[in-house]
């Protein structure tokens, strides 16, 4: 969903509001409308519920409500990790979440990047920063450019 200068500052829940009707992603969109706010964050908080088909029918939900959906990535994530299976593990966990967001029509994807451990900030700076390129060339690759991958502190 791409913004533009006539966009607004938008409210809305970090994840599925509690008092929602219904489990599925779905309901907590409308929900989100009938309250009176007008964004989502799909939490992706222990793995990326959201497959295509679904992904693509809560974007159709969100664009009826005027809805924004926004997502933050699973939390086991760590670009800095020593294991190399560790860091791969964690980039499929942010691509996964932009894939999925951007079958919804979202665009803004955040995670927490990773740990210090006992390495020097700089040093994981840079290995970070290396990961995190590596995930948006994947993404161009893949044509899913209009979903920005947003790197979080903790």
């Amino acid at each position: 969903m791409a913004l533009n200068k006539a966009d607004r500052l938008r409210f809305g829940t970090a994840g599925m509001p509690m008092a929602a009707k219904g489990s599925d992603t779905n309901a907590g969109i409308e929900y989100v409308r009938k309250i009176g706010l007008d964004a989502m964050e799909l939490e992706f908080v222990h793995s990326v519920f959201l497959k295509e088909e679904k992904a693509k029918a809560a974007g159709d939900t969100a664009r009826k409500n005027d809805i924004y959906l926004t997502a933050h990535a699973p939390y086991f994530v760590n670009l800095n990790a020593a294991e190399k299976e560790k860091a791969e593990a964690s980039k499929k966990r942010i691509i996964d979440s932009a894939r999925a967001l951007n079958f919804a029509g979202g665009y803004s994807c955040t995670f927490h990047p990773g740990y210090y451990l006992k390495d020097n900030p700089r040093t994981v700076f840079d290995r970070i920063r290396l990961q995190f390129r590596d995930i948006m060339r994947i993404l161009g690759d893949e044509g899913i450019n209009d979903v920005w991958i947003r790197p979080e502190t903790t």
